[in-house]
């Protein structure tokens, strides 16, 4: 008599971890559809940050309806970060909007 081989033998254990594979598959599918649909919304509520334009002490204060001496308190206090290049100072145009709005705490 002839044994025929017909594929890997069958036994509970290879049953076990074909069912494992199988769940294990289906799990990851299950992540995949939730990180996708998280991803998609995520992009689609994105709003891009907007770009600060810098500001000189001279306009800052003429825009702030102050002197360039306010300014430096503002410093003092936190209100306004400077940005100094070379010998100049500049100020965030975000910052200026956050005192002007009345937000005064960074």
């Amino acid at each position: 008599m002839v044994k025929r081989r017909t594929g890997p033998e069958v036994t509970p254990h290879s049953i076990i971890v074909m069912e494992k594979n199988r769940v294990d598959e289906e799990f990851m599918d299950a992540i995949r559809t939730v990180v996708e649909k998280a991803v998609q919304t995520a992009l689609a509520t994105y709003l891009p940050p907007k770009e600060d334009v810098l500001l000189s002490r001279k306009a800052t204060a003429e825009r702030l309806h102050c002197h360039v001496s306010t300014l430096w308190r503002y410093e003092k206090n936190s209100y306004l970060v400077p940005l100094r290049r070379g010998g100049a100072v500049f100020y965030r145009s975000s910052d200026i909007e956050r005192i002007e709005r009345g937000e005064m705490r960074a």
